[in-house]
């Protein structure tokens, strides 16, 4: 006759093999998330004592957070094969959270018997990372300039950036580190070592070692990170962190050679005829550069354009100032002398290489009479053009042996605005007349009248085109603007 079972002993627990390990402070029998997402299979192991027959069945109900129904169950009328000592849970009772399994056995005596209670684990849910500050932490020195070979060789060939806490540390993540290029997308992995109880409220270190950044070679590398969960879940990708590979020499020196201003060293000062070239900047030789570096040049508080040096510059490297970005810096309001600071930094990618301070370089910008469309350009349109008569002829624009040993007779509509005090000097070919100086009260836009002494007439001689113009200026200003050309016919 068999021996009936012990009525005090308990039947081992049901258990899944995809079951992790327990680890200290972790969730109690975790299922991987592998797992997840179809049903579960639980397994028992066969009892002692067992002889099933049609006559006297042999049965095994599963259940599921203790509850007194049982959520699935097998029963044999023959030997029970070892294959079928399993049941399925199905999906709708696999929610997030810890569960019970238990399992009870009927043999073919009708006795009953119970297992011992499996704890198990589900856990579908991703880790949070912080909605914002979730960058890896890095040095400030590499941020600022760069992973340097000087960097790597006086920090015991590494990098170590900090990763953020978040909400839902837990023993058993893993932090996942990629260090990527953002051109071609090609990137090297970091793993940290699973947190424990005793550092997982801790913030977490992750290392880029020397090889790993050399490996990737120079450029702007993106990094990033998840945290994948001991059960398998990952988190999103953290907010990436552009740090530089600057493995290649340096610009030098430290810092640059102070940018010069070639025009404003002539007289001391730049002002509108200058700015006609146009005004340069001038980058003196420099050591390290590569064909991406690029000048960016500040005028007042105006960037320039980059100019990028390209692979062989050619020190001293010109770089023009606009006319609109060098007009924009000067207060026309004040006027007359001011002072402009220049300076330019170079770029390589993201990093900044700053040049040593130059003094103000002074700069008049100002000037009288109407706008010039043509500016800097010293030819105004907008200024009146001139009529030349004969003071006997009268005939507009020549001069015949009528008016002979006369002075010559100019006429001009005033420019506007004019201010008592300007002046404005007619130029007989290459010969100035002595100025008129505007009384202020002229009439806005009248004629005024200006000879042309016989003797210059004279000593210039016959021509079929006299030049004749003007320039307007005061004695406070250095930038005289002129008229459009009057041509004169003269035989006398």
């Amino acid at each position: 006759m068999s021996q009936p079972f012990d009525e005090f002993a308990l039947l081992p627990k049901p258990f899944n093999d995809d079951i992790l390990d327990d680890i200290n402070g972790g969730q109690t029998g975790l299922l991987p998330s592998s797992a997840l997402g179809k049903e579960l299979k639980i397994e028992f192991d066969m009892w002692p004592i067992s002889n099933p027959s049609p006559e006297e069945l042999e049965k095994v109900v599963l259940h599921w957070d203790g509850a007194s129904t049982p959520i699935g169950s097998k029963s044999w009328t023959a030997p029970v094969p070892a294959s079928d000592l399993f049941i399925m849970v199905p999906i709708r009772y696999l929610d997030d959270g810890e569960h019970t399994v238990q399992y009870t056995v009927t043999i073919y005596t009708g006795q009953t018997v119970e297992s011992e209670v499996l704890t198990l684990t589900i856990d579908s849910k991703a880790p949070v990372l912080n909605l914002v500050g979730n960058k890896l932490i890095f040095p400030a020195e590499v941020i600022e300039a760069g992973v340097t070979t000087h960097y790597l060789e006086t920090h015991d060939d590494q990098v170590e950036t900090t990763v953020p806490t978040y909400a839902t540390q837990s023993p058993g993540d893993v932090i996942i580190g990629k260090w990527e290029d953002p051109l071609d997308g090609a990137s090297q992995q970091i793993n940290s070592e699973p947190l424990t109880s005793a550092n997982y409220t801790q913030p977490v270190v992750l290392t880029l070692t020397g090889d790993l950044i050399r490996n990737m070679g120079e450029g702007l590398r993106h990094v990033t990170y998840v945290v994948m969960d001991r059960a398998g879940n990952p988190s999103g990708e953290s907010t990436r962190q552009p740090v530089e590979a600057a493995l290649k020499p340096l610009p030098s020196p430290v810092p640059l050679p102070a940018p010069t201003v070639p025009l404003a060293d002539i007289d001391g000062v730049i002002d509108r005829r200058d700015a006609i070239y146009p005004v340069q900047v001038r980058i003196h030789k420099l050591d390290n550069s590569l064909p991406e570096d690029r000048v960016i040049v500040t005028v007042g508080t105006t960037e320039l354009e980059p100019h990028y040096l390209g692979s062989q510059p050619a020190f001293p490297v010109a770089i023009d100032v606009p006319w609109l970005a060098l007009k924009n810096q000067y207060d026309f309001i004040t006027g007359g002398e001011q002072d402009l600071n220049v300076s330019y930094k170079l770029m390589r990618r993201s990093l900044s290489f700053l040049a040593e301070n130059a003094p103000p370089v002074r700069f008049n910008l100002s000037k009288i009479g109407p706008e010039n469309p043509d500016e800097p350009d010293p030819l105004n349109p907008n200024l009146p053009k001139v009529l030349v008569c004969g003071a006997v002829s009268e005939l507009e624009n020549k001069l015949i042996v009528d008016d002979y040993e006369q002075d010559a007779n100019i006429t001009l509509e005033l420019y506007q605005p004019a201010k008592k005090g300007e002046k404005i000097r007619v130029y007989w070919m290459r010969t100035a007349v002595r100025p008129y100086i505007v009384s202020g009260e002229e009439p806005p836009g009248g004629d005024i009248k200006i000879k042309v002494p016989w003797i210059i007439v004279r000593d210039t001689g016959n021509h079929p085109a006299i030049r004749v113009y003007y320039e307007i200026y005061d004695d406070q200003n250095p930038n005289a603007e002129r008229s459009p050309v009057t041509l004169v016919d003269v035989l006398i």
